[in-house]
């Protein structure tokens, strides 16, 4: 097999994300406002951990990003703290960045964060282990 047909091999039709797969966790976790692009989460997501609510919301500002709605997916402590419809302590979202962090779950510096690309994968699966174990809550989604 000559060079060319093995670069061939990495190549690829979709982009560095699968957005399909990251809808398809979220619309059972959150809601997006149309124009504000403000992320809400759902009634059936109370039973989710902080780190859990923090990962979906980095996923949404990830997509919201991919698509082009915002300019940034980077996302902050202070922004989740901020948005009182979250009903989330300030010292309980701070822990809970620092153990994301800590587990390399969000990557970044200062106070910005972001989920990087190549924990997608084991972000979806945390997410969609809790939907399955509750398939009840979920299943009108």
């Amino acid at each position: 097999m000559s060079e060319q047909k093995l670069t061939e091999q990495l190549f690829t039709d979709s982009g560095a994300i699968n957005k399909k797969d990251i809808v398809d966790t979220l619309k059972n976790i959150l809601d997006i406002n149309r124009e504000t692009y403000d992320i809400y989460f759902k009634e059936e997501a109370n039973d989710f951990t902080i780190e859990e609510k923090i990962i979906a919301y980095g996923l949404a500002k990830k997509l919201l990003k991919t698509e082009g709605y915002i300019k940034s997916e980077e996302f902050s402590a202070n922004e989740i703290k901020k948005n009182k419809n979250y009903s989330m302590k300030d010292g309980s979202v701070d822990n809970s960045f620092k153990a994301l962090r800590e587990k390399s779950d969000i990557r970044g510096s200062g106070s910005k964060y972001l989920i990087p690309n190549y924990k997608i994968g084991d972000s979806l699966k945390k997410l969609n282990s809790k939907i399955k174990n509750d398939q009840r809550k979920f299943s009108k989604n």
